[in-house]
């Protein structure tokens, strides 16, 4: 297993666990929706648009916030174990009142960035 994560994200040791995050996939959504699961209920903070002037930095140019979505691989000594398999291979979306859309599909990729083969995973 390769220490450094070519597509971002750090390992982490926790006692003797080694634990790497492995990305599947992606959402953009507009912030103001992020967290607004019901829309007949008041906004509440981040969810209007000036909540959001002052963190313009985690917004991209079309004034999206995108998250990244995946699991953990983790390392006990004698076992890889993954946990959560990401989203898969298709586009989950556009759903819900919002039309978010889920982009996956990128795990198999990420796990052979890291050089682990999937049948090493316990």
């Amino acid at each position: 297993m390769s220490a450094t994560l070519p597509y971002g994200g750090e390992v982490e040791r926790i006692g003797d666990l080694v634990v790497i995050p492995v990305f599947d996939g992606y959402s953009r959504e507009d912030p103001t929706h992020f967290y607004r699961l019901l829309p007949d209920k008041p906004p509440r903070r981040g969810e209007h648009v000036d909540d959001w002037s002052e963190h313009r930095e985690f917004l991209d140019g079309d004034g999206l916030i995108e998250h990244g979505l995946g699991g953990f691989l983790v390392g006990t000594g004698d076992h890889l174990v993954l946990i959560d398999t990401g989203v898969g291979p298709d586009q989950i979306g556009p759903y819900g009142p919002y039309n978010r859309v889920i982009k996956g599909g990128e795990l198999p990729e990420r796990l052979r960035q890291i050089g682990v083969d999937p049948a090493d995973i316990t």
